[in-house]
């Protein structure tokens, strides 16, 4: 349990405290922020203790960070205003503001969803998800990026498949990954709006009704093809669904992938 800041009703402090169990101890850090009142949280994918001051008018609030020679400033753009919580469901820092919910990604806060409750959050990872608690107790429904692998891919030279390096997370270069089995082999990512599981014979299968988008890409050296798939950084397309299948041209027969089905999300 860690301690920070407080005022004895003349001065505010900035030093920090750890409790182990029988009584407090002071941490010797060599950098704080400025006295002020601040709020902290359990970052739990980078591990770290997080705290966030809100400076309102005074300057830009601010989001340290608690290392092992002391806090660092991570940031200094925060919204104002916010109550700081770690969401499981998307495993990204949140920030609960009467402006709206503000997610942690890629050192910026995005504009994520709705004003929030006037109340206290709490991360519960058993549910996977943030609770709100103000009048009543509220879950979190937000929906992060997901991607889901489905069915058997089929090809002339074996089974042809396809996976992500990585979820669909808002202004990431995300790459599609397509095993074609041969150097050289043109390769194309298929992207549409609706899916399908309709057999082909030979143990082909279409997952996609139909393809509103077609990336071109080529295999390597090593018969892996990779096509570049940038996701825009638009709050306005979180929660956004596609999905998505490989087609391989060899010259003695086409390959089709498993199906892919993506969440756009943080």
């Amino acid at each position: 349990m860690v301690l920070f800041g407080g005022d004895d009703g003349v001065t505010s402090f900035n030093d920090t405290w750890e409790w182990n169990g029988f009584g407090w101890n002071q941490v010797a850090t060599t950098t704080a922020p400025l006295p002020l009142r601040g709020l902290l949280a359990f970052d739990a994918a980078a591990q770290a203790l997080v705290l966030y001051i809100d400076r309102v008018a005074v300057a830009p609030s601010e989001l340290w960070q608690l290392q092992p020679a002391g806090w660092v400033r991570t940031n200094n753009t925060a919204p104002p205003g916010g109550k700081p919580v770690f969401d499981p469901a998307n495993g990204l820092l949140a920030l609960f503001t009467s402006y709206g919910r503000y997610d942690y990604s890629g050192g910026s806060w995005v504009l994520t969803g709705q004003p929030s409750l006037n109340g206290y959050y709490l991360s519960d990872p058993a549910r996977g998800a943030v609770l709100g608690i103000a009048d009543l107790v509220y879950q979190s429904t937000f929906g992060a990026a997901r991607t889901v692998v489905a069915g058997t891919g089929c090809g002339p030279l074996g089974t042809t498949t396809l996976a992500f390096d990585q979820r669909p997370r808002l202004g990431s270069a995300l790459s599609a990954e397509v095993s074609a089995l041969a150097p050289g082999v043109p390769t194309w990512l298929l992207i549409g709006l609706q899916p399908a599981n309709a057999p082909l014979g030979g143990g082909c299968s279409a997952y996609l009704s139909a393809f509103s988008v077609a990336l071109p890409g080529a295999a390597d050296a090593s018969g892996w093809a990779r096509i570049a798939t940038p996701v825009p950084a638009a709050s306005g397309l979180i929660g956004f669904e596609l999905w998505t299948q490989a087609a391989c041209f060899h010259p003695t027969g086409i390959g089709l992938s498993n199906g892919a089905y993506l969440r756009l999300g943080l």
